[in-house]
């Protein structure tokens, strides 16, 4: 999301289809995300290269393994498929991924 405007069109994008689940990852984390609908989750990416001023720790994050973890993030595996798992689509907790 490289600027509200455009987040705020995704978000009434996905207020308009609310059975349809959205996924997003970002590192715009100076956005307003608080007008998000349910059908709607949206990771902060935080990686080596993150600005720690600019991580928005309100949304779950999304980090690689290595990175500080917060308590409790779920470590998502290579072998893990996603269509099968569904944990970033269905949780609002965080997720670390396992560099490959």
């Amino acid at each position: 999301f490289f600027n509200q405007k455009y987040l705020d069109r995704w978000i009434a994008i996905a207020s308009m289809f609310p059975a349809i689940e959205f996924l997003a990852y970002t590192k715009s984390g100076w956005l307003d995300f608080s007008e998000c609908p349910p059908n709607m989750v949206v990771r902060m990416s935080v990686w080596e290269d993150s600005n720690p001023k600019k991580v928005n720790y309100e949304l779950p994050l999304a980090s690689m393994e290595g990175l500080e973890q917060r308590e409790r993030a779920f470590h998502c595996k290579p072998t893990y498929k996603c269509a099968e798992c569904r944990f970033c689509w269905a949780s609002t907790k965080d997720v670390f991924f396992t560099k490959h």
